[in-house]
């Protein structure tokens, strides 16, 4: 199983992907950037956890475009954000995100969602 981290902060990516690769997973980051769909259909993922606050492409108008992909509509995404808001997370589920994560890096939590996540897609 692939899982892609797609944060504009190359620290955050770099932990997640040390503490994935840790729990036995397939994992890499890329920066969300204007190449990063091209990116993950190269790559393929099983899943594709995004951050919602980056820059230049902000998370929701990135989960946007990869839903409209073809080669990548069909790919789980799970958002993740350091913020609660109901309203983002209201419109992530609306375009697509299957979960709504929250970068507590509580790792008990996060990493059994994230396997759930793997097991029903």
């Amino acid at each position: 199983m692939t899982i892609v981290m797609v944060d504009d902060q190359e620290w955050v990516y770099d932990s997640f992907v040390t503490v994935l690769c840790a729990a036995g997973y397939k994992a890499m980051g890329m920066p969300g950037d204007g190449q990063t769909l091209e990116k993950l259909r190269d790559v393929q993922p099983d899943l594709v956890l995004l951050d919602v606050a980056m820059g230049p492409v902000n998370g929701l108008q990135m989960l946007r475009d990869l839903k409209n992909d073809p080669a990548l509509r069909d790919t789980p995404v799970a958002m993740l954000t350091s913020s609660a808001d109901a309203t983002i997370e209201a419109a992530a589920r609306r375009l697509g995100a299957m979960d709504y994560l929250l970068k507590g890096w509580d790792w008990n939590i996060l990493l059994p969602r994230i396997a759930g996540l793997l097991k029903r897609y």
